[in-house]
């Protein structure tokens, strides 16, 4: 026979293990989920010396991002 404790640490137990299990499946969703260009640089032209500010927006980024131009990286 289960009284009112017993069943009150049931439930605790039950809704931490559901609470654990989402918090899982969520951490495993965000693993597959692939980096993508929110906004993507667009082709500019400036003239020599002058300054170019290329923008862009990376979803599920993961790491840095770091700007190269025919292979060579720029920036820091």
């Amino acid at each position: 026979m289960l009284d009112l404790k017993s069943n009150t640490l049931v439930l605790a137990s039950i809704q931490w293990q559901t609470t654990c299990s989402l918090a899982e499946q969520q951490f495993a969703k965000n693993q597959q989920q692939h980096q993508y260009f929110r906004i993507k640089p667009v082709d500019t032209e400036v003239v020599e010396g002058d300054v170019a500010e290329l923008q862009c927006q990376i979803g599920h980024q993961l790491g840095s991002v770091q700007w190269s131009k025919d292979g060579f990286l720029l920036g820091k």
